[in-house]
């Protein structure tokens, strides 16, 4: 983020959080303190950032209180232009079989070229995931940032933008998934493997790990649309 748009920005992210469904309407926004640390910016920032979201009408600011999320801004179109529009058309066993495809091939890419300072903040949100393993919400926002650090330190610009909208699909499902007892600490753990692949720059490790950490959101989300 530039230093001149840097709050902008962050609403813009924050704001696609809520537009995905990563962030329901009536969650508590999580702490500064927490912000902070998942998405690598000051308290200024988030501040400017919240206060941002709360104009366009997508978060209500109370005194004393965490702010909580109201909705989507309708009105605004974020989407890049990469997208894939009418992900939610297709069955969720297609979309995860075209997430599977496409998101290797990024996380091997990624084996390659990614940098030290992306690994030190996969490192960074991973020290911060072990404290989330009963909160749904800061976790989901720590994932959110941890897949987009791995997916941007690929190559292809357009496969990342495909990937991005692929994670995003049936988030409303993955929430109360991650509800259920473990279900973090898994996930949790399937990121430290990713992770190691990933700063021992080695592909297949990565791959490997990326097919077990997919198959498990998939069982988990599977089982809460099944009821």
């Amino acid at each position: 983020m530039s230093k001149r748009t840097v709050k902008d920005q962050l609403a813009d992210k924050l704001a696609n959080m809520i537009a995905v469904g990563l962030l329901f309407p009536g969650d508590e926004m999580p702490s500064e303190r927490s912000l902070v640390s998942s998405l690598g910016v000051s308290r200024e920032t988030v501040r400017g950032a919240i206060q941002i979201l709360a104009a366009r009408g997508m978060v209500e600011v109370s005194q004393g209180a965490r702010s909580r999320v109201i909705g989507p801004d309708l009105a605004a179109d974020k989407r890049p232009q990469a997208s894939i529009g009418g992900v939610g058309e297709y069955r969720f066993e297609e979309v995860t079989a075209a997430r599977e495809l496409i998101e290797i091939s990024v996380v091997r890419e990624a084996a390659k070229l990614i940098s030290d300072s992306a690994l030190a903040r996969l490192e960074s949100l991973l020290k911060d995931q072990e404290t989330m393993h009963e909160d749904p919400v800061r976790f989901q926002i720590s994932d959110h940032v941890f897949h987009e650090t791995i997916y941007r330190s690929a190559a292809n610009n357009m496969l990342i933008d495909i990937v991005c909208d692929l994670y995003g699909y049936g988030l409303e499902f993955r929430r109360p998934a991650l509800r259920r007892e473990g279900a973090i600490a898994r996930s949790y753990q399937d990121h430290v493997k990713i992770f190691e692949a990933l700063r021992a720059h080695d592909p297949d490790a990565a791959e490997a790990a990326i097919r077990t950490h997919l198959s498990t959101v998939f069982k988990s989300s599977r089982s809460i649309m099944d009821g």
